[in-house]
Protein backbone atom coordinates (compact mmCIF):
# COMPACT_ATOMS: atom_id res chain seq x y z
CA UNK A 1 0.00 0.00 0.00
CA UNK A 2 1.18 3.58 -0.64
CA UNK A 3 2.92 5.27 2.23
CA UNK A 4 0.73 7.99 3.72
CA UNK A 5 2.59 11.28 3.90
CA UNK A 6 2.45 13.00 7.25
CA UNK A 7 1.35 16.60 7.27
CA UNK A 8 4.06 18.93 8.53
CA UNK A 9 3.62 20.24 12.05
CA UNK A 10 2.51 23.81 12.40
CA UNK A 11 1.47 26.17 15.15
CA UNK A 12 -0.69 29.28 15.21
CA UNK A 13 0.53 31.83 17.74
CA UNK A 14 -1.89 34.62 18.67
CA UNK A 15 -0.23 38.02 18.81
CA UNK A 16 -1.45 39.43 22.12
CA UNK A 17 -1.11 42.83 23.75
CA UNK A 18 1.61 43.46 26.31
CA UNK A 19 -1.05 43.76 29.01
CA UNK A 20 -2.26 40.25 28.21
CA UNK A 21 1.26 38.84 28.38
CA UNK A 22 2.56 40.65 31.46
CA UNK A 23 3.01 39.15 34.90
CA UNK A 24 1.33 40.48 38.01
CA UNK A 25 2.88 43.60 39.52
CA UNK A 26 2.73 42.73 43.20
CA UNK A 27 2.80 45.30 45.99
CA UNK A 28 2.37 45.04 49.76
CA UNK A 29 -0.88 45.90 51.49
CA UNK A 30 -2.23 46.00 55.04
CA UNK A 31 -5.08 43.66 55.92
CA UNK A 32 -7.11 43.47 59.11
CA UNK A 33 -7.64 39.93 60.33
CA UNK A 34 -10.75 39.11 62.33
CA UNK A 35 -11.34 35.78 64.04
CA UNK A 36 -15.14 36.10 63.84
CA UNK A 37 -16.77 36.84 60.50
CA UNK A 38 -19.50 38.76 62.32
CA UNK A 39 -16.92 41.52 62.78
CA UNK A 40 -16.62 42.12 59.05
CA UNK A 41 -19.43 44.70 58.78
CA UNK A 42 -18.05 46.69 61.71
CA UNK A 43 -14.58 46.83 60.16
CA UNK A 44 -15.99 47.72 56.74
CA UNK A 45 -17.92 50.61 58.23
CA UNK A 46 -14.76 51.99 59.83
CA UNK A 47 -12.76 51.66 56.60
CA UNK A 48 -15.44 53.43 54.53
CA UNK A 49 -15.26 56.43 56.85
CA UNK A 50 -11.64 57.02 55.82
CA UNK A 51 -10.57 59.13 52.80
CA UNK A 52 -10.17 57.07 49.62
CA UNK A 53 -6.60 56.37 48.48
CA UNK A 54 -5.26 54.07 45.77
CA UNK A 55 -7.82 52.37 43.55
CA UNK A 56 -8.23 48.75 44.58
CA UNK A 57 -11.49 48.08 42.75
CA UNK A 58 -10.13 44.95 41.05
CA UNK A 59 -9.38 43.36 44.44
CA UNK A 60 -12.04 41.74 46.58
CA UNK A 61 -12.18 43.36 50.00
CA UNK A 62 -12.44 40.12 51.97
CA UNK A 63 -10.50 36.87 51.94
CA UNK A 64 -12.13 34.22 54.10
CA UNK A 65 -9.92 32.06 56.31
CA UNK A 66 -11.73 29.33 58.20
CA UNK A 67 -14.05 30.95 60.72
CA UNK A 68 -12.26 34.29 60.30
CA UNK A 69 -11.38 36.63 57.48
CA UNK A 70 -8.74 39.04 56.16
CA UNK A 71 -10.13 42.45 55.21
CA UNK A 72 -8.17 44.59 52.77
CA UNK A 73 -7.29 47.93 54.36
CA UNK A 74 -4.73 50.00 52.44
CA UNK A 75 -1.56 49.65 50.42
CA UNK A 76 1.53 50.03 52.57
CA UNK A 77 2.55 52.92 50.31
CA UNK A 78 -0.60 54.80 51.38
CA UNK A 79 -0.41 54.12 55.11
CA UNK A 80 2.44 53.77 57.58
CA UNK A 81 2.70 50.76 59.85
CA UNK A 82 2.09 52.95 62.92
CA UNK A 83 -1.17 54.32 61.46
CA UNK A 84 -2.32 50.85 60.45
CA UNK A 85 -1.52 49.39 63.88
CA UNK A 86 -3.44 52.16 65.63
CA UNK A 87 -6.45 51.58 63.42
CA UNK A 88 -6.34 47.80 63.94
CA UNK A 89 -6.09 48.16 67.73
CA UNK A 90 -9.14 50.41 67.83
CA UNK A 91 -11.11 47.71 66.03
CA UNK A 92 -9.56 44.80 67.96
CA UNK A 93 -8.08 43.30 64.79
CA UNK A 94 -4.74 41.72 63.97
CA UNK A 95 -2.69 43.67 61.44
CA UNK A 96 -1.09 41.62 58.68
CA UNK A 97 1.00 42.47 55.61
CA UNK A 98 0.25 40.66 52.33
CA UNK A 99 1.11 40.82 48.64
CA UNK A 100 -1.59 41.88 46.16
CA UNK A 101 -1.49 42.42 42.36
CA UNK A 102 -1.80 46.15 41.67
CA UNK A 103 -2.59 45.69 37.95
CA UNK A 104 -5.88 44.27 36.74
CA UNK A 105 -5.97 40.92 34.89
CA UNK A 106 -6.91 41.02 31.22
CA UNK A 107 -7.89 37.38 30.79
CA UNK A 108 -8.93 34.25 32.66
CA UNK A 109 -5.41 32.81 32.65
CA UNK A 110 -3.99 35.83 34.44
CA UNK A 111 -6.85 35.83 36.92
CA UNK A 112 -6.35 32.15 37.78
CA UNK A 113 -2.67 32.75 38.48
CA UNK A 114 -2.89 36.08 40.27
CA UNK A 115 -5.80 35.26 42.58
CA UNK A 116 -3.53 32.82 44.43
CA UNK A 117 -2.15 35.91 46.19
CA UNK A 118 -5.48 37.63 46.76
CA UNK A 119 -9.02 37.08 45.41
CA UNK A 120 -9.87 39.28 42.43
CA UNK A 121 -12.94 40.89 40.97
CA UNK A 122 -12.84 39.98 37.29
CA UNK A 123 -14.83 41.33 34.38
CA UNK A 124 -14.28 39.08 31.40
CA UNK A 125 -12.78 40.88 28.43
CA UNK A 126 -12.42 39.44 24.92
CA UNK A 127 -8.74 38.76 24.18
CA UNK A 128 -6.95 40.79 21.53
CA UNK A 129 -6.70 37.55 19.59
CA UNK A 130 -8.55 34.43 20.80
CA UNK A 131 -7.02 30.92 20.79
CA UNK A 132 -6.81 29.41 17.31
CA UNK A 133 -9.51 26.95 18.42
CA UNK A 134 -11.93 29.77 17.62
CA UNK A 135 -11.09 29.04 13.98
CA UNK A 136 -10.68 25.27 14.33
CA UNK A 137 -12.54 24.50 11.09
CA UNK A 138 -10.47 26.97 9.07
CA UNK A 139 -6.88 26.13 9.97
CA UNK A 140 -6.06 23.96 6.95
CA UNK A 141 -7.65 26.51 4.63
CA UNK A 142 -5.53 29.17 6.31
CA UNK A 143 -2.40 27.21 5.37
CA UNK A 144 -3.58 26.85 1.77
CA UNK A 145 -4.11 30.60 1.51
CA UNK A 146 -0.67 31.21 3.02
CA UNK A 147 0.79 28.86 0.40
CA UNK A 148 -0.92 30.98 -2.26
CA UNK A 149 0.64 34.12 -0.78
CA UNK A 150 4.05 32.41 -0.87
CA UNK A 151 3.57 31.57 -4.55
CA UNK A 152 2.73 35.20 -5.25
CA UNK A 153 5.87 36.21 -3.33
CA UNK A 154 8.01 34.01 -5.60
CA UNK A 155 6.49 35.66 -8.66
CA UNK A 156 7.26 39.08 -7.18
CA UNK A 157 10.87 38.09 -6.51
CA UNK A 158 11.31 36.82 -10.07
CA UNK A 159 10.29 40.29 -11.29
CA UNK A 160 12.88 41.98 -9.08
CA UNK A 161 10.50 42.99 -6.30
CA UNK A 162 10.41 42.11 -2.62
CA UNK A 163 9.29 38.50 -2.04
CA UNK A 164 5.90 39.32 -0.53
CA UNK A 165 2.48 38.09 -1.57
CA UNK A 166 -0.96 38.69 -0.10
CA UNK A 167 -4.36 37.04 -0.30
CA UNK A 168 -7.62 38.54 0.96
CA UNK A 169 -10.46 36.05 1.41
CA UNK A 170 -13.94 36.10 2.86
CA UNK A 171 -15.00 34.20 5.99
CA UNK A 172 -15.71 31.09 3.88
CA UNK A 173 -12.17 31.01 2.51
CA UNK A 174 -13.17 32.28 -0.95
CA UNK A 175 -10.43 34.46 -2.41
CA UNK A 176 -11.61 38.03 -3.06
CA UNK A 177 -8.33 39.56 -4.23
CA UNK A 178 -4.60 38.94 -4.34
CA UNK A 179 -1.55 41.14 -4.53
CA UNK A 180 2.18 40.81 -5.01
CA UNK A 181 4.86 43.34 -4.21
CA UNK A 182 5.54 45.81 -7.03
CA UNK A 183 7.57 48.34 -5.06
CA UNK A 184 10.19 48.52 -7.81
CA UNK A 185 7.49 50.23 -9.90
CA UNK A 186 6.15 52.44 -7.12
CA UNK A 187 7.33 52.74 -3.52
CA UNK A 188 3.77 52.34 -2.14
CA UNK A 189 2.90 49.24 -4.15
CA UNK A 190 3.33 46.72 -1.36
CA UNK A 191 1.55 43.37 -1.71
CA UNK A 192 -1.12 44.22 0.87
CA UNK A 193 -1.82 47.62 -0.72
CA UNK A 194 -2.25 45.92 -4.09
CA UNK A 195 -4.60 43.33 -2.58
CA UNK A 196 -6.76 45.98 -0.90
CA UNK A 197 -6.88 47.84 -4.20
CA UNK A 198 -7.99 44.59 -5.81
CA UNK A 199 -10.83 44.28 -3.31
CA UNK A 200 -12.01 47.79 -4.23
CA UNK A 201 -11.91 46.99 -7.94
CA UNK A 202 -13.86 43.78 -7.41
CA UNK A 203 -16.47 45.57 -5.34
CA UNK A 204 -16.93 48.08 -8.16
CA UNK A 205 -17.89 45.17 -10.40
CA UNK A 206 -19.92 43.26 -7.80
CA UNK A 207 -21.76 46.25 -6.33
CA UNK A 208 -21.86 48.95 -9.03
CA UNK A 209 -24.66 50.84 -7.25
CA UNK A 210 -23.36 50.37 -3.72
CA UNK A 211 -19.61 49.99 -3.47
CA UNK A 212 -19.76 49.89 0.34
CA UNK A 213 -21.65 46.57 0.45
CA UNK A 214 -24.77 47.91 2.16
CA UNK A 215 -22.84 50.32 4.33
CA UNK A 216 -19.97 48.03 5.35
CA UNK A 217 -16.34 49.06 5.10
CA UNK A 218 -14.16 47.78 2.28
CA UNK A 219 -12.82 44.62 4.00
CA UNK A 220 -15.44 44.04 6.69
CA UNK A 221 -15.43 40.34 7.68
CA UNK A 222 -12.54 39.65 5.30
CA UNK A 223 -9.26 37.94 6.21
CA UNK A 224 -5.74 38.72 5.09
CA UNK A 225 -3.03 36.10 4.50
CA UNK A 226 0.51 37.25 3.84
CA UNK A 227 3.82 35.40 3.82
CA UNK A 228 5.62 38.19 5.68
CA UNK A 229 4.65 40.34 8.66
CA UNK A 230 3.06 43.60 7.45
CA UNK A 231 4.85 46.92 7.80
CA UNK A 232 3.32 49.95 9.51
CA UNK A 233 1.81 51.39 6.33
CA UNK A 234 0.15 48.13 5.32
CA UNK A 235 -1.07 47.46 8.86
CA UNK A 236 -2.78 50.85 8.98
CA UNK A 237 -4.31 50.21 5.56
CA UNK A 238 -5.73 46.93 6.85
CA UNK A 239 -7.10 48.72 9.89
CA UNK A 240 -8.75 51.47 7.82
CA UNK A 241 -10.29 48.89 5.50
CA UNK A 242 -11.70 47.08 8.59
CA UNK A 243 -10.06 43.68 8.06
CA UNK A 244 -11.16 41.12 10.69
CA UNK A 245 -8.16 38.76 10.74
CA UNK A 246 -4.52 38.74 9.63
CA UNK A 247 -2.40 35.58 9.39
CA UNK A 248 1.28 35.84 8.50
CA UNK A 249 4.30 33.54 8.50
CA UNK A 250 7.63 35.32 8.62
CA UNK A 251 8.23 38.00 11.26
CA UNK A 252 10.49 40.95 10.40
CA UNK A 253 12.33 43.34 12.69
CA UNK A 254 10.28 46.37 11.64
CA UNK A 255 6.96 44.50 11.50
CA UNK A 256 3.91 46.29 12.88
CA UNK A 257 1.88 43.27 14.00
CA UNK A 258 4.08 41.66 16.60
CA UNK A 259 7.78 42.36 16.11
CA UNK A 260 8.36 46.10 16.47
CA UNK A 261 4.78 47.22 17.09
CA UNK A 262 1.43 45.64 17.90
CA UNK A 263 -0.74 48.09 16.06
CA UNK A 264 -3.86 45.92 16.33
CA UNK A 265 -3.63 46.14 20.13
CA UNK A 266 -3.61 49.94 20.37
CA UNK A 267 -6.62 50.86 22.51
CA UNK A 268 -6.77 54.37 21.04
CA UNK A 269 -7.61 53.11 17.55
CA UNK A 270 -11.24 52.74 16.46
CA UNK A 271 -10.88 49.26 14.95
CA UNK A 272 -9.13 46.11 16.11
CA UNK A 273 -8.54 42.78 14.42
CA UNK A 274 -7.15 39.36 15.28
CA UNK A 275 -3.58 38.45 14.35
CA UNK A 276 -1.81 35.06 14.23
CA UNK A 277 1.73 34.12 13.31
CA UNK A 278 2.17 30.67 11.74
CA UNK A 279 5.29 28.60 12.40
CA UNK A 280 5.84 25.48 10.34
Amino acid sequence: PPVKKLKPAFTFTPILSEDELCAAHNVTAWVLHVEDKRQINKVFGAIRSLPATSSLTHLKRVRKEGSGADILFKLTSDCSKEEAELFSRDLDCELREVLVPINEPCNAEQRASWCILWPLVFKSLPPTTPPISAYHEDKLRFLELLDTSSSLAKCAAEKGNNPVGCVIADSNGVIIATGEDESSQHVLDHAIMKAISGVAKRHLKMYPDNVARDGSYLCTNYRCFVNREPCGMCSMALLHSRISLVVYENPVSDGALGSRYKLHCQKELNHHFHVYRVDR
